[in-house]
């Protein structure tokens, strides 16, 4: 999944697409991956557009911890990511680490990268590496410490010392 991500931003092109849809394929695998959809998204994400806060708020529990989390990310994205971009150079690194689990970095334009780490499996898994010499951005789980909880993402930023 993410690697052809990774493999569309060494091709060329805005490289700021394929990031954007690796990170929409994790959260909102239902959502429209077009390029045009996506490439829609950034432009109302880093232009400030208004946010579905506007609309009513959802009834079901389930689905306010879902809006929730969205806004969290959104937020993270805002504050964290697009002060990035600018400069950023198409290309990306992919890791397989075993069979259920991967790491994907990200070079941003300031130097800073963004680190994924996603575990796929029902199980726990060994950490390759601490986070502890990045900072945490955002955990689906509960925050890994020597192993990242199953079913789990991680994104940090690694910042040039």
């Amino acid at each position: 999944l993410l690697a052809l991500a990774v493999d569309d931003l060494r091709q060329g092109g805005d490289p700021r697409l394929p990031l954007e849809l690796a990170l929409v394929k994790v959260t909102r695998p239902a959502a429209d991956l077009s390029r045009e959809a996506i490439a829609y998204r950034l432009e109302q994400l880093e232009h400030g557009a208004p946010t579905p806060r506007s609309s009513p708020e959802p009834r079901e529990p389930e689905h306010a911890s879902w809006l929730e989390r969205y806004r969290k990310l959104l937020t993270i994205r805002h504050r964290e990511i697009v002060p990035r971009l600018d400069g950023i150079t198409p290309g990306g690194e992919y890791e397989l680490l075993g069979q259920t689990a991967l790491r994907v970095t990200w070079r941003l334009g300031d130097g800073t990268r963004l680190v994924l780490l996603a575990n796929f499996a029902d199980a726990p898994f060994a950490m390759p590496e601490s986070v502890s010499d990045g900072r945490l951005l955002y955990s689906s789980g509960e925050p890994p410490g020597d192993e990242m909880p199953p079913q789990c993402a991680v994104f940090y930023l690694q910042i040039p010392q």
